[in-house]
């Protein structure tokens, strides 16, 4: 994967372009970000991206060891995998300061016992925001009610087809 070479858009001159971007994420793109948010971002994107995906409760660090991983509906966004890893590291930390079109606070939903979720998939970098639930049954249920394709099981480190 090429992370160095830049031959495409960044986020933030896409951002800033488009017009397919509403004028408030616009805004947004133009807001600082705390250095210590980018390198804590820096670090989970690319443990993302060596080991295709995590899953991490993003105010403490700490990642689930079991239960099953479904994300919610409408927090889903994907970005170019092929970003250099400064780009990829931005989109993480827009991605944590926006309210989606659905209305889903990113941040307060993670503040409220949801998860970060980032994973690589047929060359985008997904982030969203999970529920860990305890059954593959419950999950699979909410993932459909959910339009999901698959949940993830954390214990056995796989996927599972809705």
């Amino acid at each position: 994967m090429s992370r160095g070479k830049k031959s495409h858009q960044t986020l933030r001159e896409f951002l800033l372009t488009s017009s397919a971007v509403p004028d408030s994420i616009v805004a947004m793109a133009k807001l600082p970000f705390s250095p210590t948010d980018f390198d804590y971002n820096f670090n989970l994107v690319g443990n993302a991206l060596d080991q295709g995906g995590l899953t991490v409760n993003y105010f403490t660090g700490e990642t689930p060891e079991s239960g099953v991983a479904v994300s919610l509906l409408g927090a889903e966004v994907r970005v170019p995998a092929t970003w250099p890893l400064s780009e990829l590291q931005f989109a993480l930390s827009f991605y944590l300061c926006v309210t989606l079109p659905e209305g889903i606070d990113i941040r307060e939903k993670l503040r409220s016992g949801y998860y970060l979720g980032m994973w690589v998939s047929d060359g985008f970098l997904y982030f969203d925001v999970t529920e860990i639930v305890p059954t593959v049954e419950e999950a699979l249920k909410l993932g459909r009610e959910r339009k999901q394709l698959a949940v993830y099981d954390i214990s056995k480190g796989e996927e599972v087809k809705c």
